[in-house]
């Protein structure tokens, strides 16, 4: 019995934590609801700096406005990219927008991405997927082909 409300509990963790925050004023959005396992360092002594992503997505018609900042833990040098992606449900792909990173000169300095403007797709299934409370705009962030984080946020109106 113990070991169900503990799977359950380990199951559910992100809505188990979630309860009880305050919700963000309509047009904004907190960012981010997801982030990939692994990618939050408990910054102990012995571990590496973390890579970290904030993340916000807004409709502005005909585009979908993302801004975002990203904090490389310790990387200075080599390939970096970060992809954004637009989805709703039953829309794993509505739109895609992609770009090189520039490195700061100093490690764990954060990183401030342009806005990015994904359009809006001219199916109207599609735009109507978009308008839907869990459209969701996702950042992932590569370094010479190897994926290091991602977070996905709502997008606000």
């Amino acid at each position: 019995m113990l070991i169900a409300i503990a799977t359950l509990a380990w199951t559910f963790r992100g809505e188990i934590l979630a309860f009880g925050r305050p919700v963000p004023p309509r047009g904004e959005v907190a960012a981010p609801i997801s982030a990939k396992p692994g990618e939050v360092s408990d910054g102990g002594p012995a571990s590496k700096p973390a890579t970290k992503i904030s993340i916000t997505a807004r409709r502005a018609p005909p585009l979908i406005k993302i801004t975002a900042k990203v904090t490389l833990g310790g990387i200075t040098q080599g390939e970096c990219t970060a992809e954004e992606t637009l989805s709703a449900p039953g829309f794993p792909n509505l739109g895609k927008a992609s770009q090189p990173l520039k490195l700061p000169s100093a490690p764990a300095q954060p990183i401030e991405l342009a806005d990015i403007h994904i359009a809006v797709p001219k199916d109207p299934k599609q735009r109507k997927a978009l308008q839907d409370a869990d459209a969701r705009a996702t950042l992932e962030v590569s370094c010479d082909g190897k994926s290091l984080a991602h977070a996905t946020t709502r997008i606000g109106a």
